[in-house]
């Protein structure tokens, strides 16, 4: 869940970390993550917030383009493994039947 500085300490025992600055481009919110050191009473926890920085200047769908045309195989394989699967195209927003990082991580388990 997107937090404004990027991380809350929800109660004393409990922080959420939102480690997207910007979501979506439109969230505005900043980054964060925690380091952990050892302190006299266990861990000492130092949140560090962050903001976005400009995105490089590509082409909408530059990394899939990359990888289907650079590493078909990969595509093929994982669209096999995920019509085997008995899985939709949920999440192929161009409907081109190509699948993401995410979807290639989950097929491949």
């Amino acid at each position: 869940e997107v937090k404004a500085d990027g991380w809350l300490r929800d109660h004393p025992n409990l922080m959420s970390v939102f480690s997207a600055p910007n979501y979506l481009d439109t969230g505005g919110n900043k980054g964060a993550f925690l380091r952990l050191t050892p302190g006299p009473n266990g861990l000492d926890v130092t949140p560090t917030s962050y903001t976005a920085v400009p995105h490089p200047a590509l082409p909408p769908m530059y990394h899939q383009e990359y990888i289907s045309e650079n590493h078909p195989h990969l595509t093929r394989q994982m669209k096999k493994k995920i019509v085997a699967s008995g899985e939709d195209d949920y999440g192929d927003s161009d409907f081109a039947g190509y699948q993401g990082a995410d979807e290639w991580e989950e097929a491949a388990q």
